[in-house]
């Protein structure tokens, strides 16, 4: 039996993270094992556990997305990363990407294209 992927998903609005939990919790290849509502939370959670990935919003409180993918590279995180974002910015897409981002999936069709993402 193959190994379930071990998510964290992080973002400040509740609705998202509840929307988001319904939806990875139909897959059963999936284990949403944390959830975190700010950038500081999500990135104390990364440094205590093992995540095959982290969904993250761009914009949290405390520390951002993209904030806490650059503090990641520097302490040995195996973690691949998705941004979600409500931002269609091509430079902030392009930012995501530098720093090794793994996706970028847009709000507006975050129910839909999440589950493609991963």
């Amino acid at each position: 039996m193959k190994e379930k992927i071990k998510i964290l998903i992080a973002d400040d609005h509740p609705l998202m993270l509840q929307g988001l939990e319904m939806v990875l919790a139909e897959e059963e290849n999936i284990c949403l094992c944390d959830k975190a509502k700010d950038g500081q939370e999500a990135f104390n959670k990364l440094i205590e556990n093992n995540y095959d990935l982290a969904i993250l919003d761009v914009e949290m409180p405390k520390l951002s997305g993209l904030e806490i993918v650059r503090k990641c590279s520097g302490k040995n995180i195996e973690t691949n990363f998705i941004f979600l974002t409500m931002y269609k910015e091509e430079d902030m897409f392009n930012e995501a990407m530098d720093i090794g981002a793994k996706g970028y999936v847009l709000k507006e069709n975050a129910v839909t294209d999440i589950v493609n993402c991963i």
